[in-house]
């Protein structure tokens, strides 16, 4: 993702009201780590094919959203996850020099992690943007 896509979704997302701290690289984690860092939201891996037309340069990107919660059940996740669908989904997003055409929930998904406390959810968006 370039860093204007980056920039505009990471805006996006602390503007709105998710209830987590977002984060475009995942901050570091010591072993015990208080349950004051919790819940948050890292931008995560994403993959771009050209979209481009005749006339206009434009990119459909997939961007991963990862959210990480320590609460007892999933219901902390699972509320962060509907804010960022209300925030991005057919959402007003903009910047200066992009024109967003569309951004879609593509999927959800919550995993307990290993440690059996951590509760990892992940969804993915398909954005389409074309440069102004």
């Amino acid at each position: 993702m370039d860093e204007l896509t980056l920039k505009m979704i990471y805006d996006a997302l602390v503007a709105g009201t998710i209830g987590a701290s977002v984060y475009d690289s995942p901050p570091g984690q010591a072993e015990g780590l208080p349950l004051a860092n919790f819940p948050y939201v890292v931008i995560g891996l994403d993959g771009s094919r050209a979209w481009d037309t005749d006339d206009l340069l434009g990119k459909d990107i997939d961007i991963y959203l990862h959210v990480w919660s320590r609460y007892k059940g999933t219901v902390e996740a699972r509320r962060i996850l509907d804010h960022i669908y209300s925030t991005l989904h057919r959402g007003t997003l903009s910047i200066t020099g992009l024109h967003v055409v569309d951004c879609l929930l593509a999927f959800t998904q919550i995993y307990l992690d290993p440690d059996g406390v951590t509760h990892h959810g992940i969804c993915r968006y398909k954005l389409l943007v074309q440069e102004e």
